[in-house]
């Protein structure tokens, strides 16, 4: 979800403020407030645990690659075809170079160093391109590993990308395939649509064997069938997912094609808030987490 120029500042003092707050204190202390429950980094058991300790002792080197939305191009190379990455219109360092009169009428702007931060223009003529300016420079001088101690950010080059604003031809929108795996094997789907740059959508959860879940994380659930393309993707996801304990794997599927969308090492930060909480949470965060072993380097 991308915040306002206002927001995104206040939210990034405050990280900074606790930075202060060695990793595991600050963890533990995030950890509580979301989950209500204590961190244990010597026994951890459940899925949010685990998530935590990947964090402070996951050290895989390819996840500071693959977590960059313009490195994992080429990472991706010889794993994926051309045909499935969306066209990349420009890459840049500093905000004011962005070249809108070069641009096409609509696109799409992200840090690529960061999570979360996309500003959609679907008209360049009537965008504030100053307030873009000024927004994409803050990102710049953001080092996103203090806002949630996701390492894999800490030495990724701050840069802006730009990429051609993907459309569908009825004009509904595109559906978002994110495929959740742990250990080499996809353990829940999460298919998203109506999706905004607020952060709202409507959103449906399957296992593995494409049956809904009938918890939630919070978003309006939706009828709909999983087309045959959902196990291209699938098997994507699994060899993609090789090479590490957890990862999320993100697609876009327009027009019955199927595109690349990121790599994502902690899902909201690592934490996956089943709902009805009373009812989901303490079952499936300890049912995923029986799923994941993680590799402790230290």
């Amino acid at each position: 979800m991308s915040l306002t120029l206002k927001q995104f500042r206040r939210r990034k003092i405050l990280k900074k403020i606790l930075c202060i707050l060695n990793d595991k204190l600050y963890l533990k202390i995030m950890h509580l407030k979301r989950t209500g429950k204590n961190l244990s980094f010597k026994n951890p058991i459940t899925f949010s645990e685990k998530m935590q300790c990947i964090k402070v002792y996951g050290r895989n080197p390819l996840m500071t690659i693959a977590c960059d939305k313009y490195r994992v191009r080429e990472y991706l190379e010889d794993k994926l075809p051309s045909s499935m990455f969306n066209k990349l219109l420009w890459v840049g360092e500093r905000g004011e170079n962005i070249p809108f009169d070069d641009l096409p009428n609509s696109f799409i702007i992200k840090a690529a160093h960061g999570s979360g931060c996309n500003i959609l223009v679907n008209n360049k003529n009537t965008v504030d391109k100053n307030s873009i300016v000024r927004m994409t420079t803050e990102w710049l001088k953001t080092n996103y590993y203090i806002f949630e101690r996701e390492w894999c950010y800490k030495n990724t080059k701050p840069k802006i990308i730009i990429e051609e604003l993907l459309k569908s031809n009825n004009g509904k929108g595109f559906m978002d395939y994110k495929y959740f795996v742990l250990n080499g094997k996809v353990r829940m789907i999460m298919v998203q649509k109506d999706r905004d740059e607020s952060g709202k959508r409507k959103e449906n959860l399957y296992d593995e064997s494409g049956k809904q879940y009938k918890f939630n994380l919070g978003y309006e659930p939706f009828k709909y069938n999983l087309p045959p393309e959902y196990n291209t993707m699938y098997k994507i996801a699994e060899m993609l997912a090789k090479p590490f304990d957890f990862v999320r794997i993100d697609f876009l599927f327009v027009n019955k094609r199927i595109y690349f969308g990121e790599f994502t090492f902690f899902s909201d930060g690592g934490y996956e808030i089943f709902k009805p909480k009373n009812e989901y949470f303490d079952y499936y965060d300890t049912y995923f987490g029986k799923l994941l072993e993680i590799n402790r380097q230290n």
